[in-house]
């Protein structure tokens, strides 16, 4: 029923690419929603890095309205925050609404159905194509790496930690050789 629409989120994007991804329900009932970075080459915001942006990250919502009010979604937001997210720190700070991030263009991610763990597919910025793995077992917080890395491969280290232990590379890559690109991802 299109009568039936309830928005659980609006956001402004700064460019017109990388501007959403994926919706899809975990186990628990949270919604998970894949956002890019806003788009233009090469993050120039370098929202992938900042958690005080919903751009560029995974989002772990609670739609039924049993946790902390929206941090970084604003007042109209239609959900609420699991008590349980990785940068729940209140309002301002962080972006409490924010699972996983160091993500450029995740256009399709999936549980596995059996263990459900979670699987990105993460579209690269003009070299490499990656997908992400979180096991279920994960408390969240994964930092997968863009802008500072495409792949496992440095892009724009500016600003970036050295200690490589904080991001969490990918479990596959590809290079965009003999016209191989976009890594789109699907069920697993």
């Amino acid at each position: 029923d299109p009568n039936s629409e309830l928005i659980l989120l609006e956001l402004a994007q700064p460019f017109t690419n990388h501007n959403g991804g994926d919706l899809a329900f975990a186990a628990d009932g949270t919604l998970y929603a894949s956002l890019g970075d806003g788009g233009d080459g090469g993050d120039p915001l370098n929202n992938g890095q900042t958690t005080s942006t919903l751009l560029g990250s995974m989002l772990r919502l609670d739609v039924d309205g049993g946790g902390l009010p929206p941090d970084c979604g604003g007042s109209q937001a239609a959900y609420t925050i699991p008590a349980d997210n990785p940068l729940r720190d209140g309002p301002g700070g962080d972006c409490d609404e924010i699972w996983a991030y160091g993500l450029r263009n995740p256009w399709r991610f999936s549980f596995d159905r059996i263990t459900q763990d979670l699987f990105i597919a993460d579209v690269g910025q003009g070299a490499w194509e990656e997908v992400n793995y979180q096991p279920a077992a994960s408390p969240g917080g994964e930092n997968y790496g863009w802008r500072c890395y495409e792949g496992t491969h440095p892009y724009n280290l500016t600003g970036c930690s050295t200690n490589t232990a904080v991001y969490t590379f990918p479990i596959d890559e590809y290079g965009h050789t003999n016209g191989r690109c976009s890594v789109t991802g699907g069920f697993v």
